[in-house]
C-alpha cells in the first residue's frame, strides 16, 4: 500500500523559503530517510523560532541605538547653550539670570547623560547578544540546511540509497546534539 507523507522543512540556505518533500512508500516509515526528514523539520522549527527572536530583538537594538542617538543630540545642544551662557557670563560675571540659567542647564545635561548612558548600555548589551545569537545560529544550522541540500540533489538524482540515508542522518544528529549543547550552555543568555 503506498502512501504520500508531506513533510514541511524549510530549506535553510534562504532562511524564510521552505520545501515540501513527498515521502512515498511504507517501507520507509521506519527507514532512515523518514528520520533523517523528521528530525531536520524539527530542527527547522527551531531555527525558525530562534531566527524570529533575532529578527525581534534585532528591531529592539534599532530603537535603542535611534532612542540614544536622539538623546545625545539633546545633550550636544544643552553643551552648546552652556558654552553660550559661559561666553555671556564673561562679559557680564555677575548676572544672576544667567547663572540660574547656566545652574538649570548643567542639571539637564546630567539628567540627559545619565538618561542617555542607560539606552546606550541597554543598546550595547542587547546589540552583542544578538550577535552572539546570530553567529550560533549560523555555526548550528548552516551544516543543516548544507546536508538538506545535498539531500535534495542526490534524490532529485535517484541517488539517495540507504546508506545515504544513513549518513544524512547522522549528519543531521550532530546538528543536533550542537543545537542541544548550545541551549545548555547559553539558554538563559538568550
Amino acid at each position: 500500500m503506498l502512501k504520500n507523507w508531506r513533510i514541511l522543512t524549510a530549506t535553510l540556505v534562504p532562511i524564510s523559503a521552505s520545501a515540501i518533500i513527498t515521502v512515498t512508500s511504507v517501507s520507509v516509515i521506519h527507514g532512515p530517510k523518514l528520520k533523517t526528514l523528521l528530525l531536520i523539520q524539527k530542527l527547522s522549527k527551531f531555527q525558525k523560532q530562534y531566527k524570529t527572536i533575532y529578527d525581534k530583538r534585532d528591531k529592539e537594538v534599532s530603537a535603542l541605538k535611534t532612542k540614544y542617538q536622539d538623546i545625545d543630540a539633546q545633550v550636544k545642544k544643552l553643551v552648546t547653550r552652556k558654552d553660550e551662557i559661559n561666553e555671556q557670563l564673561k562679559t557680564s560675571p555677575n548676572d544672576a539670570a544667567l547663572q540660574a540659567e547656566l545652574e538649570a542647564v548643567n542639571k539637564e545635561i546630567e539628567k540627559t547623560q545619565k538618561e542617555y548612558n542607560k539606552f546606550k548600555k541597554e543598546h550595547d548589551d542587547l546589540f552583542l547578544k544578538n550577535v552572539s545569537l546570530g553567529l550560533n545560529l549560523k555555526r548550528i544550522f548552516t551544516p543543516l540546511g548544507t546536508t538538506y541540500d545535498n539531500i535534495e540533489k542526490m534524490r532529485k538524482e535517484n541517488k539517495m540509497t540507504k546508506s545515504l540515508w544513513n549518513a544524512a542522518y547522522k549528519e543531521v544528529e550532530i546538528v543536533r546534539n550542537n543545537y542541544e549543547a548550545w541551549l545548555l550552555k547559553e539558554y538563559k543568555d538568550i
